[in-house]
């Protein structure tokens, strides 16, 4: 953007005399404006865990604390806050407060949950196996329940 203000011109409406120029300031404003523009298509967001144009899904969860070591999730058992995630050994996520997680954008077919055990407080681990499969739909959610139990002494 170029802008000229306040140049000095010299005026020749008058007769000019030799010992003192005529010099007035004009208001005449000059503003370039320079637009580029570029024609093209965007890329598609990464897919975690697949292969490109193979299409997607996502993973959603909850771990909690697995009291009474059944597997499944009960009313009086809350959810594990802080608590990380790891999708196919690679791809992370923290629990919220109610122990629920998220991975958004997650290829089609199988894969593996785990926990990151030092995030898990004492006394309480990672409950048989650790490692949890599901199986993405095509622009579908797989849900997964994760429990922790209090580890034996």
């Amino acid at each position: 953007l170029g802008v000229l203000l306040n140049q000095a011109r010299l005026a020749t409406t008058q007769v000019l005399s030799w010992t003192s120029p005529q010099i007035y300031r004009s208001n005449d404003k000059t503003a370039y404006v320079y637009l580029r523009w570029e024609g093209g298509t965007g890329r598609p967001f990464a897919v975690a865990g697949g292969m490109p144009g193979n299409g997607s899904g996502s993973v959603a969860g909850r771990v909690f604390y697995d009291a009474n070591k059944d597997g499944r999730i009960q009313a009086d058992e809350s959810g594990a806050q802080g608590i990380e995630v790891v999708l196919d050994g690679r791809y992370r996520s923290t629990t919220d407060a109610e122990g629920r997680f998220f991975f958004p954008m997650v290829g089609v077919g199988r894969h593996q949950l785990s926990l990151t055990l030092d995030s898990v407080p004492l006394p309480w681990g990672a409950a048989d196996g650790t490692v949890l499969s599901v199986d993405v739909p095509l622009r579908g959610e797989a849900n997964a329940e994760i429990p922790i139990t209090k580890v034996e002494e």
